[in-house]
């Protein structure tokens, strides 16, 4: 059988708090979204049919939808030979 054994009194003035802080999590979760905005906005030197600049979620929607192609591409500039998107690329070492 155990024994109970008797606390010291609390001084409630001088005890901690026991409360969660949601400040750090909310800060994360708001910093998180704009980063993911930001990401989602980024402008990605593809150019458009219309001639605008297509965005990050441009490029994910175009990829889903399969409208993304290769045909007749040129290289920086429009200088360069056509690039054939079946021809082996060579890896930089």
């Amino acid at each position: 059988m155990r024994r109970h054994t008797n606390q010291p009194p609390i001084d409630r003035a001088t005890r901690s708090e026991e409360r969660r802080l949601i400040w750090a999590g909310l800060a994360a979760a708001v910093i998180g979204t704009l980063l993911l905005l930001g990401g989602l906005l980024l402008p990605t030197g593809v150019t458009t049919r219309s001639g605008a600049q297509a965005s990050e979620a441009d490029m994910v929607k175009a990829f889903r939808h399969g409208g993304i192609s290769l045909a007749a591409a040129t290289g920086p500039a429009g200088s360069g030979p056509a690039v054939d998107p079946n021809a082996p690329q060579a890896c930089p070492t």
